[in-house]
């Protein structure tokens, strides 16, 4: 048992085990408290783009709330802030 452990320890990278977030990586932003909560409301978006499919049950309707849901999912989750306009 020791010896798995041991060798799964040393086949996954530090940076992959390490939950501290750190602003220059890419993946990690995802372990912050400001894009967890991102998430969230993402996921509420979601759930409420989900319900008016489910009331409209159109293949066009449902296909353009899905790409327009999908759309503003990503502008949000999006990383480079406001600072990318300038």
């Amino acid at each position: 048992m020791m010896g798995i452990t041991l060798l799964i320890d040393l086949l996954i990278m530090h940076s992959v085990k390490d939950r501290t977030p750190d602003p220059d990586h890419p993946y990690r932003r995802g372990y912050t408290l400001e894009y967890r909560a991102k998430k969230r409301i993402v996921y509420y978006f979601w759930v409420f783009a989900l319900c008016i499919m489910l009331l409209i049950p159109v293949v066009q309707f449902v296909t353009a709330v899905s790409l327009f849901t999908t759309f503003v999912s990503f502008s949000y989750l999006d990383e480079s802030g406001p600072s990318a306009l300038k």
